[in-house]
């Protein structure tokens, strides 16, 4: 198993709990942009509703969408579509990850493409102010940051995401690689040790750590 299909398959993994969270039954706007511009909008869509318990309700909100009544972008194009969803499911975890690879193909030049209607880190912070209990949209959040290179930021995020699920060695994993990226060698390697107490996690965290002289 390689780090990419490690990872890959941790951003794609739906929340299996069962248990009862408590999440908030509004979704306002939150927070500020990576420029410092207030998070805001209009909320004209259907819901909120938490994707990981009301996803039964995608297909209505599908459905309201495609009668037109709605729309803060360009009718139809992909941009308006993430947006609707967002906005009546905030944390749909595969809905903000398109989003983050929508923005990166912006980012990256691979492809001359409209802006997201609201910047992606402001669809986040609006998710995990609606659901405070959803670690799995909180770790998007840390990769999203960590790719723009904020390390700081991405270890906020993923520290908070262990304070819901301390346990999960995909999150440590991802933890401690940022904390290589900081340097903070000690601490990335308290981690690994306790990621590689499981087995099948792929070298590559243990591999950056002994070429470091960290991992002896």
């Amino acid at each position: 198993m390689t780090i990419h299909t490690f990872i890959k398959g941790f951003f794609i993994l739906l929340s299996l709990s069962l248990s009862i969270n408590t999440y908030a039954r509004s979704a306002p706007w939150v927070g500020v942009s990576l420029q410092g511009k207030t998070c805001e909008s209009e909320l004209l869509a259907k819901g909120p509703y938490n994707y990981r318990f009301e996803l039964e309700k995608l297909e209505s909100v599908k459905e309201t969408y495609q009668k037109g009544t709605y729309s803060r972008g360009k009718r139809g194009d992909a941009t308006d579509v993430l947006d609707y969803i967002l906005l009546a499911f905030p944390n749909h975890q595969k809905v903000l990850l398109s989003a983050v690879r929508y923005q990166f193909t912006i980012n990256n030049g691979m492809k001359k493409r409209a802006p997201l209607v609201s910047p992606v880190e402001c669809y986040f912070q609006r998710a995990m102010n609606f659901d405070t209990e959803d670690y799995i949209t909180v770790s998007l959040y840390a990769y999203y940051l960590n790719q723009l290179k904020l390390y700081e930021k991405s270890a906020q995020m993923y520290r908070k995401a262990l304070t819901i699920d301390p346990d999960n060695v995909k999150i440590l994993y991802s933890y401690s690689l940022v904390l290589v990226k900081q340097k903070k060698y000690t601490e990335a390697l308290e981690h690994a040790q306790k990621v590689y107490q499981t087995k099948g996690v792929p070298q590559g965290l243990k591999k950056q750590l002994i070429k470091l002289g960290v991992w002896q």
